[in-house]
């Protein structure tokens, strides 16, 4: 097809490459891609491309052809990432002010879902552990939903950032129990696209429900941890069982695909869209035996992290501040197994409620969540599970920070952990680079190694702060903060209490969002909140850790909350510990004061609006 049309007279400008060979920079362009990548990105107009928009010729055989393997009815090919596959999702099935139930440890594109169908939300509660670490959603906690009959659609993050994978059928049943007016399920497994191709994952992922009275919907990014381009994602879709014939199949899809094409490009990128097939191609020949090994490495990584904080600990090394190492946030008994078990054996890794106090610390009333092997969250010292600080500890920020400079980058960072995903294209040599640098950094906080030899940059850009400092004396510093937190209570009993705190919602995101759009709000600092009254938000508040909404525009932030003293204690670690800054989603920084501070500041609803609007939240 590439010499077929080397004469081409339409888009794209470059017209396979030739384009590029116009200028040096275009020229640098082309050597560095490589012809056959800028020869493949073709038009629409080239007809057995077929059409995305309409999934036909090629690209609607490559969909056909996915939703076989990955067990599902219908699959649509979504190239924006899958924060576009959930909002087709959300836009297909809901209209404004519907009710609808949204995990609260959600992505933000669900939460802008809300905006766009201009739905009411309500949230499921996620469980936190002591560490901080999110994990299963509450189910007991459905018994505070207002108007449970009028809830028409759902959305469950599966798996979690950390790896807490849902038994399926089990959720299925606890929102049928509540719920009796649901027209759809969505399981938001952007994270979780590989979990068919291996029996550990078994009824621990949508497309293996069977077929039910309403769609089962899943969103996963197929770029993320299978072999897909970045951006591109699969949405795919278990029909209602009353949908049997053609017919009956083909309006399902046309009207599904109104949602779609409000989404898709008339300019679609034909390499991604040959990365979902080869990514779907290699799943179906073997799926199963690649899976195998990576969680076979997954495994053995974990051991040895287990192996070495056990040795350090130990160790007849007189010296007791020296005996410590990373641990690793998995059931204690996974050293007492072989390898060929744990990858295997599905009850190895079920979060039981019996092993809370052992290891996951969640108040679990029953077994319904797994952990994933391939996600690793390692652990620092500093903190057990129970909360108990420990004397001296060592910030996950620090050492995450360090790896970088290694050029190892971690997933996710908060107080005391991080995250590493072991996936397809993660060797044995990544993971004894990991390992060594895990030990250099131990030796250098056990050698006392100056903080300037550690981290020149940091030290030359804030030498007020850390010059002179050991990596021990930083790591320690930080750790003392983190413990002390205010004059009560530390840092992760704050953020704790924070995202327990249920701030009362005043507008649908929808309506706060509309605020926005006509300028009816303002920028202020959150210290002024705090010394005035009480605001709404007018935008989605998202500190990273942990990641996940810590209130959404239209809730009311008190000036006595939670909420605004967690963010506030936030903003002040970033002025004690400048170069540590972490991003945090709808929060602006102004400049330096003449002492050098900074402040958080955010959008809220202009006070003089928010109560003469006619669009005010009436109350279930």
């Amino acid at each position: 097809m590439l010499m077929k049309y080397k004469y081409a007279w339409h888009t794209p400008g470059h017209m396979g490459g030739e384009g590029f060979l116009k200028s040096p920079s275009g020229t640098a362009f082309h050597k560095f891609f490589g012809e056959d990548v800028l020869r493949a990105d073709l038009s629409i107009s080239v007809p057995e491309l077929g059409s995305l928009l309409d999934h036909s010729g090629v690209t609607g055989e490559a969909e056909k052809y996915s939703a076989k393997v990955f067990g599902a009815d219908q699959t649509f090919y979504v190239l924006n990432g899958t924060s576009t596959a959930n909002q087709i999702i959300w836009r297909s099935k809901i209209s404004p002010k519907e009710h609808t139930l949204v995990d609260r440890n959600c992505h933000k594109s669900l939460n802008y879902a809300m905006v766009i169908t201009d739905a009411k939300p309500q949230y499921m509660v996620p469980l936190r552990n002591k560490l901080g670490i999110i994990g299963p959603v509450d189910f007991s906690t459905f018994g505070d939903v207002k108007c449970p009959e009028l809830i028409k659609m759902s959305a469950l993050t599966n798996s979690t950032y950390d790896g807490v994978c849902y038994n399926t059928e089990y959720v299925k049943n606890k929102l049928y129990e509540h719920f009796n007016n649901l027209t759809a399920l969505h399981f938001d497994e952007a994270w979780y696209a590989y979990a068919k191709f291996h029996p550990i994952y078994k009824k621990h992922f949508g497309m293996e429900l069977p077929a039910q009275d309403i769609p089962v919907f899943c969103s996963q990014s197929t770029h993320k941890l299978l072999t897909a381009f970045s951006q591109a994602s699969m949405l795919h879709i278990k029909l209602p069982k009353t949908i049997a014939t053609e017919t009956e199949k083909k309006r399902f899809h046309d009207l599904f695909n109104e949602s779609y094409m409000m989404h898709g490009s008339t300019s679609p990128q034909y390499n991604m869209v040959a990365s979902l097939e080869v990514a779907t191609k290699m799943m179906e020949d073997n799926g199963e035996q690649s899976f195998r090994d990576t969680i076979e490495e997954a495994v053995e990584l974990r051991k040895k992290i287990v192996t070495l904080k056990n040795d350090y600990e130990n160790e007849k090394n007189p010296e007791q501040e020296k005996k410590w190492f990373f641990g690793i946030w998995q059931p204690t008994s996974i050293e007492q197994f072989d390898t060929e078990e744990l990858i295997h054996n599905q009850k190895l890794w079920v979060i039981k409620k019996e092993d809370k106090d052992e290891w996951h610390g969640f108040d679990v009333d029953d077994d319904y969540a797994m952990l994933d092997p391939i996600k690793l969250t390692f652990t620092c010292p500093g903190i057990n599970i129970e909360g108990d600080f420990e004397e001296t500890g060592i910030p996950a920020a620090i050492v995450t920070n360090y790896l970088i400079d290694k050029g190892i980058v971690c997933e996710k960072s908060d107080y005391y952990s991080w995250l590493l995903l072991n996936s397809l294209g993660t060797t044995k040599g990544k993971q004894g680079t990991l390992l060594a640098e895990l030990l250099k950094f131990k030796e250098l906080y056990d050698g006392e190694a100056l903080l300037e030899d550690v981290f020149p940059g940091l030290v030359a850009q804030y030498p007020d702060k850390y010059k002179g400092l050991s990596l021990r004396q930083h790591c320690q510093k930080m750790h003392e903060f983190i413990k002390k937190g205010n004059e009560t209570d530390d840092m992760l009993k704050m953020m704790d209490d924070a995202y327990n705190e249920r701030p009362e919602q005043k507008y649908t995101p929808a309506e706060a969002y509309r605020k926005v759009v006509k300028g009816e709000v303002e920028r202020v600092e959150l210290r002024e909140i705090k010394n005035g009254s009480s605001r709404i938000a007018g935008v989605m508040l998202v500190p990273y850790p942990p990641g996940i909404p810590i209130a959404m525009g239209g809730e009311l932030i008190g000036s006595n909350s939670g909420i605004l003293d967690y963010l506030l204690l936030r903003e002040k670690f970033e002025n004690e510990f400048p170069g540590y800054e972490s991003d945090i989603h709808g929060i602006e920084r102004i400049e330096p004061d003449n002492d050098g501070m900074k402040y958080f500041q955010t959008f809220v609803i202009k006070s003089n609006y928010h109560i003469k609007s006619s669009h005010e939240f009436k109350k279930y």
